[in-house]
């Protein structure tokens, strides 16, 4: 029989390659006459067979008589996976002999209740395992899948997209440990399952249930409760803690929860009260260290006159020292050194260490490189004087130094508080001419710098001032007498000032 020119062309396709034709027509589209002219004349080739058993839209007919005439597992496979061979055949497919052709059935789209239930006593665990992962199963296949006396068939279940929510739950309550933590940590398991679980008493299910990474917050607020205190410190630690679950743990009995708590900042006033009065000197030395403390908190934890508790507040770089007066008054310099050591320490703390701490205070200041910004004259002085050079460099670098101070700093014998008067930007350069000429290489290398950039700066501020000066007197009215006004001498004066100024600090 000459096929036509159509289905000659599609034999040719076929002959070619029939997974390639099938993946040409995955799609469908091909006449039904076409496919029956051709199985009518090439019925008996095996790559025309191959094509037919795996195309989606051949007639259940063709297919049927396939099931027949065919031996090969490979085609007999494609039949058990095609969407229209008739169910009588599936069933006949599902008592194979081969096993690859029982695994076809059990993975079809279209099984059956009847026969995905022949198959889940098949006596090849991978036939049931490929059963539990179709979606097209109904719950009551599932059911009894769940029950498999093999590890490995049950959990395979999870990775089917459409499993029961009971059988979810059976599995996350599994016998085998290993079913159960696939189960728990599995990305589609319910969140009412996992919430049950939460809710129980099993400890190994919930250490499963942390070990997810994300959890939603009904399941951590339910572990909140647990039994086990280990897990009920990892979920605070997860937890996005509400005001009421805050104030519950704070009066819970557990001191690691109570001692992590107080270790937050920006805890609510009501929780932080609670903690400032905890029995635990732990908790309330960490709730000192932390930030944001509210006025009544640290009212509260400086009456308590705890050594700890006072050097954790003199740390706690968001109290500012004003409010810490007490403190450091009765812990004297130990305290202040703690202070002093603070990750952040602001302009205003710094001025008042340095104008209550001792030597090794200010020495600390120096060595971290603190200047002094809002330092009165007294202070000042009393550090210029100091015996210990590194704290006359602590005064050389802060801001107010007095023309007389500049002058005394400026002859010191140590080269390191001269160095710091050279960088300091407030030095005059009257000072910095004398320094450009100093017998230190580092301080006339800085001085040198320091003058060229004051000088520039100066010659730029002139120019600005001659050229407003000039567009000032160019657009005043001149008398016929040619007299200058008193507004032009008023617009010149100011010019004039700066020169001298700029004159009078280069010596």
């Amino acid at each position: 029989m000459k096929l036509s020119s159509e289905a000659a062309k599609l034999l040719g396709q076929i002959k070619e390659s029939p997974d390639s034709a099938l993946r040409a027509w995955h799609g469908g589209g091909l006449a039904v006459t076409l496919l029956r002219e051709l199985y009518s004349s090439e019925g008996e080739d095996y790559d025309v067979q191959y094509f037919l058993a795996g195309y989606p839209e051949t007639p259940s007919r063709i297919l049927e008589e396939l099931s027949v005439r065919c031996e090969a597992a490979t085609i007999l496979a494609l039949l058990a996976e095609n969407i229209r061979t008739p169910k009588p055949i599936l069933q006949q497919l599902a008592k194979h002999e081969r096993v690859e052709v029982r695994k076809a059935v059990a993975a079809g789209r279209g099984i059956s209740p009847q026969v995905a239930l022949l198959l889940c006593d098949d006596p090849d665990a991978m036939v049931r395992a490929v059963l539990a992962e179709n979606p097209s199963v109904t719950p009551r296949v599932q059911v009894r899948l769940s029950d498999d006396p093999v590890p490995f068939v049950r959990a395979t279940l999870l990775k089917n997209g459409k499993l029961d929510e009971e059988i979810q739950f059976a599995l996350c309550d599994d016998i085998d440990v290993a079913v159960q933590a696939k189960a728990l940590l599995a990305p589609r398991t319910s969140e009412n399952c996992l919430l049950r679980v939460a809710d129980g008493d099993d400890s190994l299910a919930q250490r499963l249930l942390l070990m997810r990474p994300q959890l939603p917050d009904s399941v951590l607020e339910s572990l909140l409760f647990s039994q086990d205190e280990q897990i009920k410190r990892e979920a605070v630690n997860r937890k996005s803690l509400t005001e009421d679950e805050m104030v519950g743990l704070a009066r819970g009995r557990d001191e690691a929860i109570r001692r992590k708590l107080a270790g937050t900042d920006g805890l609510p006033a009501i929780v932080q009260m609670v903690l400032a009065g905890d029995s635990s000197i732990e908790v309330k030395t960490a709730l000192a260290g932390a930030g944001g403390l509210s006025d009544d908190a640290l009212a509260t934890l400086i009456a308590s006159d705890d050594r700890g508790v006072d050097q954790a507040l003199a740390a706690n770089c968001t109290v500012p020292l004003s409010k810490l007066e007490a403190v450091l008054e009765r812990n004297g310099e130990d305290a202040l050194l703690h202070a002093a050591c603070r990750d952040v320490l602001s302009d205003e703390d710094a001025c008042w260490l340095a104008r209550h701490g001792g030597d090794g205070v200010l020495y600390h200041l120096w060595y971290r490189g603190i200047v002094l910004r809002h330092a009165g004259g007294e202070e000042l002085r009393r550090l210029s004087a100091n015996s210990l050079p590194s704290i006359r460099s602590l005064a050389a670098r802060s801001s107010g130094l007095t023309i007389a101070m500049m002058a005394e700093l400026c002859k010191d014998a140590s080269p390191l508080v001269r160095l710091d008067l050279a960088k300091n930007p407030e030095t005059l350069a009257s000072f910095l001419k004398t320094l450009s000429v100093d017998s230190d290489a580092r301080v006339v290398k800085v001085a040198t710098a320091a003058l060229a950039a004051q000088e520039s700066s100066e010659s730029a501020m002139e120019d600005v001032s001659s050229d407003s000066t000039q567009e000032t007197a160019g657009s005043e009215e001149v008398p016929v007498d040619g007299t200058p006004s008193k507004e032009a001498h008023s617009a010149e004066s100011p010019g004039l000032f700066r020169r001298f100024i700029a004159k009078l600090g280069r010596g």
